[in-house]
C-alpha cells in the first residue's frame, strides 16, 4: 500500500459549493461542525481580502462503478463555511476593512445573493483554496486505507483544541468506539452509499431524552462512563484517562480485533443495554419534559451518572425491585434533582 500526495492544487472556492454532492465532509473519524458564525464570517473575509487560509486535505475514494467521492480528512469546518456562504446562510462581516476594500461596491454585511454580479464573479473565480489530495488509499472497504486516513486526520489535529471524547472518536478501529457511536450519536455514516447522515437509526431512545446537547460528543462521553461503571460493576474512576484506556481496549479481556457484534454480547455491554432500556422506561413519560421532548433533570453529567449508579444498584443488587416501584423512583428522582439544582 502506497500513499501518494498531490500538492499544489488551487481550487476556486465556488467548486466546493457547485460540486458539494461529491464531498464527504463527515467521514466516520471526523468530529462535528463546531465553528460559530463569527469564525465562518472571518474565513470568507480572508478569501475576499486575499489573506492566507491553510490548505485542506482530501482523500479520493473510488466507489463501485468508479464513482468518485472526496473525503475531507482536514478542512471540514472551512468547506462547510464556504458552502453555507454560497447558500446565503450568513453574511460577510460588516467591518471597516470590507467597507474600505472597494468603495465602488457595497460588500460589508452582505450575503452572497446580495452582492453585485461583479463581486460574485470575483468570489467565484478569484478566491481560491489550496487542496492536498491523498491517493493510493482510495478503497472504502479496505480497513488499512481507512486506518491510514484516520492517522493522517489525527496527526493534523494535534494543534487543535479537542475534547477527550473528540480525540477518542477518531479511533474507528476500536469496537468500544464503534458501539458507543452506534448507540449514542445523533448522526451516522452510511457505508453502502458512502455518505454521512444527519440521523442515526440505531440510536438508543434514552439519548433522545437527555436535555444535554451532543455538539462536542458529550452523549458519547456519557455512554463511555456507563461502560466503565459496568466493567467494575459499580462505583469506579470515570476520568478522561480511563475513557481513553477504554477506547484503546486496554481493559482486561478487551481487544481492538474484536468484532462489533461479539462485543455487544459481552456481559458488561448487555448490562449497559439493559440499563438504557430501564432508564428509558422509567423516564420517557415524566412530566418534566421540555418542548423538545427532553427531560429537565437529565442535563448534567454528574447527576446522570449518580442516577445511573443508584438505579443499577436497585436493578442488579439483591433487592425486590420491579415495575411496582417505578413511580416511587420517579418521584424520588424529581425531588433529588431539585436538591441538586438548589
Amino acid at each position: 500500500m502506497t500513499l501518494s500526495i498531490l500538492n499544489d492544487e488551487d481550487w476556486d472556492i465556488s467548486k466546493f459549493h457547485s460540486d458539494s454532492e461529491y464531498f464527504v465532509k463527515r467521514p466516520p473519524y471526523q468530529r462535528k461542525t463546531v465553528w460559530d458564525t463569527g469564525k465562518k464570517k472571518e474565513l470568507i473575509d480572508s478569501f475576499v481580502r486575499q489573506l492566507y487560509v491553510p490548505p485542506v486535505v482530501i482523500r479520493q475514494v473510488v466507489l463501485d462503478g468508479n464513482d468518485l467521492r472526496l473525503e475531507v480528512v482536514d478542512g471540514q469546518q472551512r468547506i462547510t463555511a464556504i458552502q453555507e456562504f454560497f447558500e446565503d446562510e450568513f453574511a460577510l462581516p460588516d467591518s471597516p476593512e470590507l467597507r474600505e476594500l472597494n468603495p465602488e461596491h457595497e460588500i460589508a454585511g452582505k450575503r452572497y445573493s446580495e452582492l453585485s454580479e461583479d463581486v460574485q464573479e470575483y468570489i467565484d473565480s478569484q478566491c481560491s483554496l489550496k487542496v492536498i489530495k491523498l491517493r493510493g488509499i482510495d478503497d472504502p472497504d479496505d480497513k488499512r486505507h481507512q486506518e491510514l486516513a484516520t492517522k493522517v486526520f489525527w496527526r493534523l489535529q494535534q494543534g487543535e483544541h479537542l475534547t477527550n471524547i473528540e480525540k477518542n472518536h477518531s479511533k474507528t478501529y476500536s469496537p468500544v468506539r464503534n458501539f458507543i457511536v452506534q448507540t449514542a450519536d445523533d448522526i451516522s455514516f452510511d457505508r453502502e452509499n458512502y455518505e454521512s447522515r444527519d440521523d442515526n437509526p440505531n440510536r438508543h431512545e434514552f439519548f433522545t431524552l437527555l436535555a444535554r446537547n451532543n455538539d462536542r460528543l458529550q452523549q458519547l462521553s456519557l455512554l463511555a462512563r456507563f461502560i466503565l461503571i459496568e466493567i467494575d460493576e459499580g462505583a469506579t474512576k470515570v476520568t478522561g484517562k480511563e475513557v481513553t484506556k477504554l477506547f484503546d481496549c486496554k481493559r482486561e479481556g478487551f481487544t481492538v480485533h474484536e468484532d462489533l457484534e461479539e462485543f455487544k454480547q459481552r456481559d458488561e455491554i448487555q448490562r449497559v443495554q439493559r440499563m438504557l432500556d430501564l432508564l428509558t422506561e422509567l423516564y420517557r413519560d415524566t412530566d418534566l419534559k421540555n418542548g423538545n421532548g427532553e427531560i429537565e433533570f437529565l442535563n448534567k453529567e454528574y447527576f446522570i451518572l449518580s442516577l445511573y449508579s443508584l438505579i443499577r444498584e436497585l436493578e442488579f443488587g439483591d433487592y425486590n425491585f420491579g415495575r411496582d416501584n417505578y413511580d416511587e423512583v420517579r418521584d424520588f428522582t424529581e425531588e433529588w434533582f431539585k436538591r441538586f439544582r438548589s
